[in-house]
Formats: C-alpha cells, structure tokens, sequence
C-alpha cells in the first residue's frame, strides 16, 4: 500500500489540489485499510468463533466506503452513528484469546479514530446492545 501511496503524491502535485488535505485523506485511507486487513486476518485464524459482532461490522464498513467512493465527504448522520454504535459493541466483545483479543481491539480503535475523529472517547458502559 505505501508504494501506491509513494505513486499518488506526485500526481497530486501535478493536478492542482491541495496536497496537504489529499495526503491527509490517503493516509486515512491506508490506515483504514490496514486497520480492515488486520479484522479479516484476525477473524480468519482465530479458533473461537467471532460474536455477531465483527459479522455485522463489515457489511456496514462496506457500504461506508462506497458511499465514500461515489464522492461523500461524510456518512449520513443515521448511518454514521449505528457504524460507531456497532464498532464500540464490537470492543466490548469478550471472546478469543487473549492476544487475538488486544489485537482486534487494536484494529477496532484505529478504524474507531479514523472514521470519527470527532467523536466522544470511547466507553464500555456507554454502548448500546
């Protein structure tokens, strides 16, 4: 990911828009995406099964970045409190192992940080199930 990152700086600086807010929005992106990459391998090696948590996280992480794609600077105000609703539900899972489990939390609150940069800290005793 960082090589393509290295190939788009210099197309930003060729195209006349503001490279400091372009740079800022790749490397959210590229955070973003590790911080997926990082769910998916931890969902796929882990022994326990996952709660329903992580499953209902990425369809709703999807249609976030499609709607991103088509150009949206930010998710509808429903939509973007039933995502951060439904990664601060995934913290508070319990299961796996104990590694696994700091890992995926890991991942949770950089995608967490990354999406909502504004929001409130996170709280166990504040989520709703």
């Amino acid at each position: 990911m960082l090589d393509r990152f290295g190939l788009v700086i210099p197309r930003l600086a060729g195209s006349g828009t503001d490279i400091r807010v372009e740079a800022l929005r790749s490397l959210a992106a590229l955070q973003i995406g590790l911080d997926l990459l990082a769910l998916k391998e931890f969902s796929a090696h882990d022994n326990t099964p996952d709660g329903p948590e992580i499953p209902l996280l990425f369809p709703m992480l999807s249609r976030a970045f499609r709607w991103f794609a088509r150009g949206n600077k930010e998710l509808k105000p429903d939509d973007a409190r039933a995502l951060l609703r439904a990664i601060d539900s995934a913290l508070c899972a319990e299961n796996g192992e104990p590694t696994t489990r700091q890992k995926r939390q890991l991942a949770l609150i950089g995608l967490r940080r990354t999406l909502f940069p504004n929001a409130h800290a996170f709280s166990s005793g504040e989520v709703v199930r």
